[in-house]
């Protein structure tokens, strides 16, 4: 989610604030730089957008209550308690919160600790299968050949399901024992840095797939109340203000109840059981869960003094495939650890078109203030012109610039877009990139940078392209051989790759070269097989994303210049996309209030982030959307096609937009467009390839 160490949302950087800023260190002395170095000046941690988490306790220390901190950062908020049993104008609650703590085990042993005088025994169960195990005992858990088994002492239950149920007394008010997972040192035990022990709720492992399909593991996971759920986030200082820990519980909780109704029980997602069993990961991915242990009684009094609170906006509704679509739901309370003295709108955080109400950019004066005790108020980076070369791939970089400003003017100013200038290839190149953009690709502590300034060392002799448009392809599905076209016209050599039946998807799935290469979804399995090469062999990457129902896409959703994958779910509309070619629980889930039932990735609007559509063949009607946190439709229009075309999209000019084209099978060609106003194709291609085949575009050759 977004913890103060958040990047973006479900995309974050570091561990959490408490443990990442105890050593940040300080500006060292060094010689004068011998060759042009460029330094970024910039202020905060995270990605800026909802609760400054140095700005609430700024505002604890000058006497601000818990209710006015939420209010300065989401604006147009009210308060609401979570409903057992909700009205048609009232939060539900989801019930306990699923946690996931670690995914695809082999083997875990977990040790009972006893945390009072008489503690409560543990009972593991299979099935119709019962161990009742003592305090101090280590159980273990092992899985191979497709099943698990459990011992302890001189107790071992056959192979069987990976599904056990680990309980104790963890659901009364003061549980007796703590289950250590981690067993970093000997007794005393749950107090070593690292280690990590639960107390509360119950532990569950789980086959990391869903029923029918092959299992490889075991995934453990803690299911708990949220009140106990919230005992045990570790995401500020305990040391910090009454009043600010009460607001980072209220967002904490929110954040957890929002991710619940959006995501739903694990029992009855089979991608949520391949991926984690959970709702929620025990990491900054979502919010920081650390257990039993690591909390204070500042921390728990907060908890208990906010019970059951979260935030309300009448614009956050559930989706359309929760049991009470419509109702109101709790305000997705994005937070990062700093700003610089103003907040983002999420759309300029994020990416997209709009910024929902709730999370426009405040002043945020608080973040700074010397009683907030923020170390990253202020930063500075420092890169010479050969290191940023490299991480473009030029040969050089001569300059760099602030294209754009937010805020121009003002005190807060902070730059959008950065230009880089310089040589690839021996030609002059030049980029234009997001400020958010380089936080991830320059490892910025935040997106907010209010200068960059050029060193030149005496002596120093200064001396003295844009994107590359997307070519064509072609995939034979009844054969697995593919058919790529340069820009020149040629055809490349048809290579193998892959299984009849196949569905092709072509992206830069390493992001190292620039250059599009084959992937396959094969639909019987759910499985991804990507290839960072455009020839015959294996896959470099292969693993489970999706149930067989999906349709593959793939795009750039986060901007940071690698393509991942994502699928589009036509039983429920929505597109589930990841930040990562892995298994893995989506980042993004998308629905997209439009018809249609063929999706559709691209960067429509230019500003370097994939978003998605749909394509509806009944009404040939496009449906596209500008940011992934707001779907609206930005663009929709009827496309002049025949019922026979396959919907293809690529940038065919090179402008640094996609648009989209048709490959029409009884003409055997490809009709593109360079815009979404024309009716009729910038670019034809004819006589390439059969009627049967299905089409790709990606840009084969960069350079």
């Amino acid at each position: 989610m977004s913890s103060l160490f958040a990047a973006r949302a479900r995309r974050w950087l570091g561990v959490g604030l408490a443990l990442s800023l105890l050593a940040v260190p300080g500006a060292a002395s060094a010689d004068p730089p011998t060759a042009p170095t460029f330094t970024f000046t910039g202020g905060g941690y995270g990605h800026g957008t909802g609760m400054s988490q140095y700005g609430a306790q700024g505002q604890a220390m000058m006497g601000r209550s818990w209710q006015q901190i939420l209010s300065t950062y989401f604006t147009g908020v009210d308060f609401a308690f979570l409903q057992p049993d909700p009205g048609p104008t009232q939060i539900g609650d989801e019930g306990p919160v699923w946690v996931g703590l670690e995914q695809n085990l082999t083997s875990k042993d977990i040790k009972i600790w006893p945390i009072a005088a008489e503690p409560h025994h543990v009972t593991v169960t299979r099935g119709d299968e019962r161990a009742d195990v003592l305090h101090y005992n280590t159980m273990s858990f092992d899985f191979a050949d497709g099943s698990c088994t459990f011992s302890v002492g001189a107790v071992t239950w056959p192979s069987g399901p990976c599904d056990f149920d680990i309980e104790w007394d963890g659901w009364s008010d003061a549980p007796t024992v703590a289950l250590d997972t981690t067993i970093a040192d000997g007794s005393p035990s749950c107090d070593q840095s690292g280690e990590r022990c639960y107390s509360r709720g119950t532990l569950l492992i789980r086959p990391n797939a869903a029923a029918g399909d092959t299992v490889s593991g075991f995934h453990l996971v803690a299911r708990l109340d949220m009140e106990d759920y919230l005992y045990g986030l570790l995401e500020v200082p305990y040391s910090w203000g009454d009043e600010a820990l009460k607001a980072q519980a209220v967002a904490g909780r929110s954040y957890a109840a929002n991710k619940q109704a959006l995501r739903g029980s694990p029992e009855s997602s089979s991608l949520r059981q391949e991926l984690c069993w959970c709702q929620l990961y025990d990491s900054t991915v979502d919010q920081f869960y650390a257990g039993w242990g690591r909390g204070a009684a500042s921390w728990i009094d907060a908890v208990d003094a906010t019970a059951g609170l979260v935030l309300y906006h009448g614009a956050v509704e559930a989706p359309s495939f929760h049991p009470r679509a419509g109702s109101p739901i709790a305000v997705p309370t994005y937070y990062s650890s700093s700003t610089f003295g103003h907040t983002e709108d999420s759309a300029v955080a994020f990416g997209g078109s709009e910024t929902p109400p709730y999370l426009v950019g405040v002043e945020d004066h608080w973040s700074v203030i010397p009683e907030a005790g923020n170390p990253l108020g202020t930063w500075e980076k420092a890169f010479t012109h050969t290191e940023l070369a490299a991480i473009l791939g030029w040969d050089d970089v001569e300059d760099v610039t602030v294209a754009s400003w937010l805020r121009p003017g003002t005190a807060y100013q902070s730059a959008y877009q950065v230009t880089f200038t310089g040589t690839d290839g021996g030609s002059p190149a030049s980029t234009t990139r997001l400020a958010r953009r380089l936080r991830s690709q320059l490892g910025f502590y935040s997106m907010q940078i209010t200068s960059v300034d050029k060193y030149i060392p005496n002596g120093w002799d200064t001396g003295g392209g844009g994107p590359l448009p997307d070519q064509v392809g072609l995939h034979d599905s009844n054969t697995g051989e593919w058919y790529v076209r340069d820009a020149d016209g040629s055809e490349r050599p048809p290579f193998y790759y892959g299984v009849p039946d196949d569905i092709p998807m072509v992206c830069d799935w390493d992001g190292l070269d620039g250059v599009s290469t084959v992937g396959l979804y094969r639909a019987s399995s759910g499985f991804m097989y990507l290839r960072n090469t455009n020839d015959f062999g294996t896959a470099d990457n292969a693993f489970y994303f999706g149930i067989p129902e999906d349709r593959p896409i793939c795009g750039d959703w986060d901007g940071n210049g690698t393509d991942t994958i994502g699928i589009f779910r036509p039983s429920t509309g929505t597109f589930y996309l990841a930040n990562t070619n892995a298994t893995m629980f989506a980042d993004v889930e998308v629905v997209l209030a439009a018809p249609g039932s063929v999706p559709l990735a691209g960067d429509w609007d230019g500003d370097g982030d994939d978003t998605v559509g749909l394509y509806d063949p009944v009404g040939r009607t496009l449906s596209l959307t500008n940011s992934l946190t707001d779907p609206t439709i930005d663009i929709d229009y009827v496309y002049n096609t025949v019922p026979e075309d396959q919907i293809i999209t690529g940038d065919w000019d090179g402008d640094g937009v996609d648009t989209v084209g048709v490959f029409r099978p009884p003409d055997v060609a490809f009709y593109l467009r360079d815009d979404f106003e024309m009716q009729y194709a910038n670019h034809t291609i004819e006589l390439f390839g059969e009627a049967h085949m299905t089409p790709v575009a990606g840009v084969w050759d960069a350079g």
